[in-house]
This record gives C-alpha cells, sequence and structure tokens, in this order.
C-alpha cells in the first residue's frame, strides 16, 4: 500500500492523468473523434486517487505539517488548488457538452478552440505546480 502513495507513483500518476485528458482533447480536435470511454475513465480514476491521496495526507496530518511551516507553501497550495478545481470542473463541462457535440458530427473542441486551450494550459499547468507542493 505504501508503493501508492509514494512520490515516484503520485507524480507518474497525475502526469497519466494530465497525458489522458489533453490526450483526449487533442486527439478530438485533431480526428473528430471523442474517447468517451477514455475521457471519463481518466476522470474516474483522478476523482479516485485525488479522494485516497488527500485523505491519506490529512489523516497522517501532513497537510497540517506544510500549512504551519511556511506561508509560501499556503500560497502555492491556494493557487494550485483553485487552478486544479477550475480545471477539472471545466474539463467535466467540456467533456459532457463534447460527447453530446461528437454525436452530432461536430468537432467539439476545435468549435471552441480559445476554451480548449484555457483547459490544456490549466490542466497542465495545473500539474506543474503541483510538483513543487
Amino acid at each position: 500500500m505504501e508503493f501508492l502513495f509514494s512520490e515516484f507513483f503520485i507524480h507518474a500518476s497525475f502526469a497519466a492523468i494530465t497525458l489522458g485528458v489533453t490526450g483526449v482533447v487533442l486527439f478530438a480536435y485533431a480526428k473528430g473523434v471523442f474517447l468517451r470511454r477514455v475521457a471519463w475513465g481518466v476522470f474516474a480514476y483522478a476523482v479516485v486517487f485525488v479522494v485516497l491521496l488527500l485523505l491519506r495526507r490529512y489523516g497522517e496530518g501532513h497537510i497540517a505539517e506544510e500549512a504551519a511551516s511556511e506561508s509560501s507553501y499556503v500560497l502555492l497550495a491556494s493557487v494550485h488548488g483553485a487552478i486544479s478545481l477550475w480545471a477539472f470542473v471545466q474539463a467535466a463541462v467540456m467533456f459532457f457538452f463534447a460527447h453530446r457535440a461528437y454525436q452530432s458530427g461536430v468537432n467539439f473542441f476545435r468549435e471552441h478552440e480559445k476554451w480548449t486551450a484555457v483547459l490544456v494550459f490549466m490542466w497542465i499547468f495545473s500539474l506543474v505546480s503541483g510538483f513543487f507542493l
């Protein structure tokens, strides 16, 4: 069980989740095919993994120790949390509408290029900022 919460596995999981989300978005943008099962599978894994990770870290007291140690940590954690939440909610909303649009033959991500770029940027920025926590 310790391996599931090792730093390597945590970083590898978040990198895989980011690769999955951005891969689904970019594939749909380029090919006009939304990989619905892959998208929601990656999303489900992300939810379960993050919830378990946060529960474990909170239960062990890591979150309180890290927050009490430095004010810069609190700032970085707050920015990372806000950006991660934004990216997560935006991905959920966009995946929902993308699924419906692609069923109708509409390339959702190509039609919403600015929001697609924001999603990819925010998701990758969230990953990178998380590496510093």
